[in-house]
Protein backbone atom coordinates (compact mmCIF):
# COMPACT_ATOMS: atom_id res chain seq x y z
CA UNK A 1 0.00 0.00 0.00
CA UNK A 2 3.05 2.39 0.78
CA UNK A 3 3.99 1.81 -2.84
CA UNK A 4 0.58 2.74 -4.26
CA UNK A 5 -0.15 5.51 -2.02
CA UNK A 6 3.54 7.33 -3.08
CA UNK A 7 3.21 6.56 -6.93
CA UNK A 8 0.22 8.90 -7.13
CA UNK A 9 1.44 12.15 -5.10
CA UNK A 10 3.93 14.50 -6.11
CA UNK A 11 6.54 15.75 -2.72
CA UNK A 12 6.51 19.65 -2.63
CA UNK A 13 10.14 20.45 -1.54
CA UNK A 14 8.93 23.56 0.14
CA UNK A 15 5.79 22.66 2.26
CA UNK A 16 6.45 19.29 2.40
CA UNK A 17 3.32 18.48 1.21
CA UNK A 18 2.55 15.07 -0.62
CA UNK A 19 0.22 15.72 -2.92
CA UNK A 20 -2.31 13.47 -4.09
CA UNK A 21 -2.10 13.80 -8.17
CA UNK A 22 -4.99 11.43 -9.18
CA UNK A 23 -8.58 11.87 -8.24
CA UNK A 24 -10.26 14.82 -6.26
CA UNK A 25 -13.41 15.18 -3.95
CA UNK A 26 -15.34 18.17 -4.74
CA UNK A 27 -13.93 19.98 -1.23
CA UNK A 28 -10.20 18.63 -2.60
CA UNK A 29 -9.24 15.38 -0.80
CA UNK A 30 -7.73 12.47 -2.77
CA UNK A 31 -9.57 9.85 -3.59
CA UNK A 32 -9.95 6.26 -5.15
CA UNK A 33 -11.74 3.24 -5.35
CA UNK A 34 -10.13 0.07 -2.68
CA UNK A 35 -11.73 -2.77 -1.86
CA UNK A 36 -15.33 -1.89 -3.56
CA UNK A 37 -15.68 1.60 -1.89
CA UNK A 38 -14.19 5.36 -2.26
CA UNK A 39 -11.49 5.80 0.32
CA UNK A 40 -10.47 9.29 0.90
CA UNK A 41 -6.50 9.44 0.46
CA UNK A 42 -5.15 11.00 4.05
CA UNK A 43 -7.22 8.64 5.67
CA UNK A 44 -5.52 5.64 4.16
CA UNK A 45 -2.45 6.92 4.27
CA UNK A 46 -2.46 8.01 7.99
CA UNK A 47 -3.60 3.97 8.69
CA UNK A 48 -1.22 2.85 6.40
CA UNK A 49 2.30 5.27 7.70
CA UNK A 50 1.01 5.77 11.41
CA UNK A 51 -1.61 2.83 12.45
CA UNK A 52 -5.53 2.57 13.10
CA UNK A 53 -7.67 5.46 13.53
CA UNK A 54 -9.31 6.15 16.87
CA UNK A 55 -12.77 5.28 16.74
CA UNK A 56 -14.89 8.40 16.65
CA UNK A 57 -11.86 10.84 15.34
CA UNK A 58 -11.16 12.64 12.06
CA UNK A 59 -7.97 12.84 10.16
CA UNK A 60 -7.01 16.38 10.05
CA UNK A 61 -3.85 17.78 8.35
CA UNK A 62 -1.61 20.61 9.85
CA UNK A 63 -0.42 21.88 6.87
CA UNK A 64 -4.54 23.10 5.87
CA UNK A 65 -3.80 20.91 2.74
CA UNK A 66 -6.90 19.22 1.92
CA UNK A 67 -4.62 17.00 -1.09
CA UNK A 68 -1.77 16.38 1.34
CA UNK A 69 -1.24 12.69 2.07
CA UNK A 70 2.38 13.45 4.05
CA UNK A 71 1.77 10.91 7.03
CA UNK A 72 3.88 13.75 8.94
CA UNK A 73 1.54 16.59 8.62
CA UNK A 74 -1.89 14.37 9.54
CA UNK A 75 -3.00 13.96 12.77
CA UNK A 76 -6.11 11.99 14.48
CA UNK A 77 -8.63 14.93 16.05
CA UNK A 78 -11.71 14.87 17.47
CA UNK A 79 -14.88 16.96 16.03
CA UNK A 80 -13.43 19.91 18.56
CA UNK A 81 -10.06 19.82 16.58
CA UNK A 82 -11.35 19.76 13.55
CA UNK A 83 -13.54 22.70 14.00
CA UNK A 84 -10.38 24.68 15.94
CA UNK A 85 -8.94 23.75 12.64
CA UNK A 86 -11.46 25.50 10.32
CA UNK A 87 -11.50 28.68 12.37
CA UNK A 88 -7.36 28.81 12.78
CA UNK A 89 -7.61 27.73 8.72
CA UNK A 90 -10.05 30.63 7.64
CA UNK A 91 -12.43 27.81 5.83
CA UNK A 92 -15.36 29.13 4.61
CA UNK A 93 -17.97 30.41 7.05
CA UNK A 94 -15.76 30.90 9.56
CA UNK A 95 -14.51 34.44 10.37
CA UNK A 96 -11.02 33.94 12.35
CA UNK A 97 -7.79 34.10 11.00
CA UNK A 98 -4.54 32.36 12.67
CA UNK A 99 -3.45 36.32 13.43
CA UNK A 100 -6.33 36.97 14.81
CA UNK A 101 -6.53 34.27 16.96
CA UNK A 102 -2.86 35.11 18.18
CA UNK A 103 -4.38 39.04 18.62
CA UNK A 104 -7.00 37.65 20.75
CA UNK A 105 -4.65 35.58 23.07
CA UNK A 106 -2.55 39.34 23.49
CA UNK A 107 -5.52 41.21 24.28
CA UNK A 108 -6.78 38.36 26.96
CA UNK A 109 -7.37 41.12 29.33
CA UNK A 110 -10.00 42.72 27.82
CA UNK A 111 -13.64 41.50 28.38
CA UNK A 112 -14.91 38.54 26.50
CA UNK A 113 -17.80 40.21 25.38
CA UNK A 114 -16.10 43.35 23.66
CA UNK A 115 -13.57 41.49 21.65
CA UNK A 116 -16.38 38.82 20.52
CA UNK A 117 -18.11 42.23 19.31
CA UNK A 118 -15.25 43.44 17.49
CA UNK A 119 -14.24 40.30 15.80
CA UNK A 120 -17.64 39.38 15.15
CA UNK A 121 -17.75 35.64 16.80
CA UNK A 122 -19.46 34.17 19.69
CA UNK A 123 -18.04 35.02 23.15
CA UNK A 124 -17.79 31.43 24.00
CA UNK A 125 -15.80 31.22 21.08
CA UNK A 126 -13.06 34.04 22.75
CA UNK A 127 -13.13 31.80 25.60
CA UNK A 128 -11.87 28.91 23.73
CA UNK A 129 -9.59 30.92 22.44
CA UNK A 130 -8.00 31.87 25.52
CA UNK A 131 -8.27 28.91 27.59
CA UNK A 132 -6.40 27.49 25.15
CA UNK A 133 -9.30 24.53 24.23
CA UNK A 134 -9.01 26.49 20.43
CA UNK A 135 -4.98 25.94 19.15
CA UNK A 136 -3.14 27.36 16.30
CA UNK A 137 -1.21 24.73 14.67
CA UNK A 138 1.64 26.07 12.31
Amino acid sequence: MKYYLLTRCKQDPITGCWNWTKSLTKKGYGQFGYKGKVVKAHRLSFITFVGPIPENLFICHTCNNRACINPAHLYAGNVQDNANDRVIFGRPNLKLSKEQVAEIRIRSTESQHQLATEYGVAQSTIGKILNGKLRVRG
